[in-house]
């Protein structure tokens, strides 16, 4: 979030969750949904102190706050006298913003790829959990042969702690049993079946990807750390034979 003119690419869902039932579901209440949860994120981070944000994050968070209040109050959001009738061109009116939301399906009418295509150009970045961004890395660096994509860490801007919370009571059962439930690898698995039953879709859920399609080992070359390992556990098992008919040859 520090890097100057950097553009970044947000899931919809990532900072809030819009697909509520009962909730409209058009595109012009997911994007105001999304760029009010920005501000309000913004806005608190102005108020905290120095001490809890470094310098830069707070200089980040006032710039941001000012674009998007005055994104929000922009043409592409302005209520054409009826909500039920939002513009039809608020997609496009969103790229020149330093954040916009995005969304992976199947023709990638969003232009998550294109955009980070374009990054040698522009600076591109996409944003989302630690999970999704390794499974959708290696999905990109197995189909893009020009271009290489890297993954960074670090980043505290938009942290979020998803967890329960619990008031300070002593003896707590409910404490006690969800330490062991996490503990024990019970949540663990349970996330496990979950994801296999409901995976997340991702860029590479909708190519049909599975896994590289160039195999681990041919992918290696002379200058690999593994290939030098090879090498070293090659000699010393010659090294090894050489020694052990040594001593067979002189206690014969």
């Amino acid at each position: 979030m520090d890097v100057e003119g950097i553009r970044l690419m947000m899931p919809f869902d990532l900072l809030v969750r819009t697909n509520v039932d009962g909730v409209p579901t058009s595109d012009y209440y997911r994007y105001r949904v999304f760029y009010l949860e920005i501000l309000f994120r913004c806005d608190r981070m102005r108020e905290l102190s120095y001490r809890k944000y470094k310098s830069v994050y707070m200089k980040v968070a006032e710039n941001l706050y000012n674009t998007v209040k005055s994104n929000l109050n922009s043409a592409a959001f302005a209520q054409a006298g009826n909500s039920n009738k939002p513009p039809n061109d608020i997609k496009t009116s969103v790229l020149d913003y330093p954040i916009r939301p995005v969304e992976y399906d199947e023709q990638d009418s969003y232009g998550v790829i294109n955009s980070l295509n374009t990054c040698g150009l522009v600076k591109v970045a996409l944003m989302d959990t630690k999970e999704n961004i390794a499974a959708i890395t290696s999905f990109l660096n197995d189909h893009q042969q020009k271009v290489t994509y890297v993954q960074g860490d670090g980043d505290y801007f938009f942290t979020t702690t998803r967890g329960w919370v619990i008031p300070p009571v002593r003896s707590n059962y409910v404490e006690k049993r969800l330490k062991v439930l996490i503990s024990s690898g019970i949540l663990i698995n349970w996330k496990v079946v979950y994801n296999l039953w409901r995976p997340i879709k991702l860029l590479g859920h909708y190519a049909n990807w599975t896994g590289a399609k160039v195999e681990a080992v041919s992918r290696l070359d002379f200058c690999s750390k593994v290939t030098t390992g090879f090498y070293i556990c090659g000699i010393c098992f010659r090294i090894s034979v050489i020694v052990l008919i040594a001593e067979i040859l002189r206690h014969v």
